[in-house]
């Protein structure tokens, strides 16, 4: 119950909602220089962006785009 009340008091951007809502910090936000990357995120971006280029791509509605962990799996190297 109480991971729920956490999670409702969350915002999208990861934030508590009672700290990136409030106007009163506005201007108090900066991304700094060096950058995370979720490599997870990545790849189903590329995936999107193929797909969406392809003219006869639809989504089911609904569709979400499942990634599975393969390293180790045959090759170290993942372009192999």
């Amino acid at each position: 119950m109480a991971y729920t009340i956490y999670l409702d008091g969350m915002c999208s951007c990861g934030w508590p909602m009672v700290i990136c809502r409030d106007s009163e910090n506005d201007g108090w936000f900066e991304i700094p220089e060096k950058v995370s990357v979720c490599q997870v995120q990545a790849v189903i971006d590329r995936e999107a962006k193929e797909r969406r280029g392809n003219a006869n791509y639809e989504p089911e509605p609904g569709e979400i785009l499942n990634v599975i962990y393969t390293r180790g799996a045959e090759s170290e190297d993942p372009d192999d």
